[in-house]
Protein backbone atom coordinates (compact mmCIF):
# COMPACT_ATOMS: atom_id res chain seq x y z
CA UNK A 1 0.00 0.00 0.00
CA UNK A 2 1.27 3.52 -0.92
CA UNK A 3 -0.46 6.55 -0.08
CA UNK A 4 0.19 9.31 -2.63
CA UNK A 5 -0.88 12.33 -0.53
CA UNK A 6 -3.10 15.04 -1.59
CA UNK A 7 -1.50 16.11 -4.96
CA UNK A 8 -2.32 12.50 -5.89
CA UNK A 9 -6.18 13.16 -4.47
CA UNK A 10 -5.17 11.18 -1.40
CA UNK A 11 -5.25 8.17 -3.30
CA UNK A 12 -3.73 4.85 -1.96
CA UNK A 13 -2.59 2.76 -4.10
CA UNK A 14 -2.69 -0.95 -3.44
CA UNK A 15 0.36 -2.98 -5.74
CA UNK A 16 -0.28 -7.12 -5.19
CA UNK A 17 2.10 -8.29 -7.58
CA UNK A 18 5.21 -6.78 -9.54
CA UNK A 19 4.96 -4.62 -12.52
CA UNK A 20 6.98 -3.09 -15.05
CA UNK A 21 8.34 0.63 -15.72
CA UNK A 22 4.47 0.98 -17.72
CA UNK A 23 2.77 -0.08 -14.25
CA UNK A 24 1.73 -3.51 -15.96
CA UNK A 25 1.84 -6.32 -14.46
CA UNK A 26 4.90 -8.99 -14.54
CA UNK A 27 2.62 -11.94 -14.60
CA UNK A 28 -0.88 -11.96 -16.33
CA UNK A 29 -4.19 -12.26 -14.27
CA UNK A 30 -2.75 -10.27 -11.56
CA UNK A 31 -5.07 -7.36 -10.15
CA UNK A 32 -3.98 -3.90 -8.74
CA UNK A 33 -5.64 -1.19 -7.18
CA UNK A 34 -6.17 1.32 -4.76
CA UNK A 35 -8.61 3.44 -2.61
CA UNK A 36 -10.15 7.04 -3.28
CA UNK A 37 -12.27 8.31 -1.23
CA UNK A 38 -14.98 10.61 -3.47
CA UNK A 39 -18.33 11.31 -1.65
CA UNK A 40 -20.20 11.63 -5.31
CA UNK A 41 -19.57 7.89 -5.73
CA UNK A 42 -20.90 6.72 -2.10
CA UNK A 43 -18.73 4.47 0.70
CA UNK A 44 -19.19 1.36 -0.96
CA UNK A 45 -16.41 -1.01 -3.15
CA UNK A 46 -17.11 -1.07 -6.48
CA UNK A 47 -14.76 -2.74 -9.71
CA UNK A 48 -12.49 -0.26 -11.72
CA UNK A 49 -12.29 -1.25 -15.59
CA UNK A 50 -8.80 0.46 -17.11
CA UNK A 51 -9.60 1.62 -20.61
CA UNK A 52 -7.41 3.03 -23.18
CA UNK A 53 -9.69 5.86 -24.11
CA UNK A 54 -12.11 6.92 -21.48
CA UNK A 55 -14.47 8.89 -24.01
CA UNK A 56 -14.58 6.05 -26.51
CA UNK A 57 -15.23 3.27 -23.96
CA UNK A 58 -18.54 5.78 -22.14
CA UNK A 59 -20.21 5.42 -25.96
CA UNK A 60 -19.74 2.08 -26.18
CA UNK A 61 -21.46 2.48 -22.52
CA UNK A 62 -24.22 4.23 -23.31
CA UNK A 63 -24.78 1.95 -27.25
CA UNK A 64 -24.90 -1.22 -24.84
CA UNK A 65 -27.69 0.28 -22.33
CA UNK A 66 -25.28 1.57 -19.61
CA UNK A 67 -25.82 4.95 -17.89
CA UNK A 68 -22.80 7.30 -17.56
CA UNK A 69 -22.73 8.57 -14.24
CA UNK A 70 -21.65 12.47 -14.69
CA UNK A 71 -18.72 13.84 -16.04
CA UNK A 72 -15.25 12.51 -16.26
CA UNK A 73 -13.19 13.39 -12.97
CA UNK A 74 -9.10 13.62 -13.10
CA UNK A 75 -7.32 11.89 -9.76
CA UNK A 76 -4.34 13.64 -10.37
CA UNK A 77 -1.35 11.81 -11.35
CA UNK A 78 -3.70 8.36 -11.48
CA UNK A 79 -5.88 9.00 -14.72
CA UNK A 80 -9.59 10.21 -15.50
CA UNK A 81 -12.16 8.34 -14.01
CA UNK A 82 -15.95 7.82 -14.15
CA UNK A 83 -18.83 5.52 -13.11
CA UNK A 84 -21.16 4.28 -14.99
CA UNK A 85 -24.26 1.62 -14.33
CA UNK A 86 -24.43 -1.27 -16.34
CA UNK A 87 -28.08 -2.56 -17.57
CA UNK A 88 -28.76 -4.67 -14.86
CA UNK A 89 -27.54 -1.48 -12.56
CA UNK A 90 -24.48 -2.22 -11.23
CA UNK A 91 -22.61 0.27 -10.49
CA UNK A 92 -19.05 -0.08 -12.28
CA UNK A 93 -15.85 2.51 -12.34
CA UNK A 94 -13.72 3.10 -15.46
CA UNK A 95 -10.26 4.38 -15.48
CA UNK A 96 -7.81 6.02 -18.42
CA UNK A 97 -4.61 5.59 -16.70
CA UNK A 98 -2.34 8.92 -16.82
CA UNK A 99 0.96 8.03 -18.67
CA UNK A 100 3.75 6.97 -16.66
Amino acid sequence: MTQLGAKFGSYLLATTSPVDKNQMHLKKGAINGGFFDSPAYGNVPHIVISVDNLKKHMLVVKKAGGKVSGKPIDIPGIGMFIMFKDTEGNRVGMLQPSPR
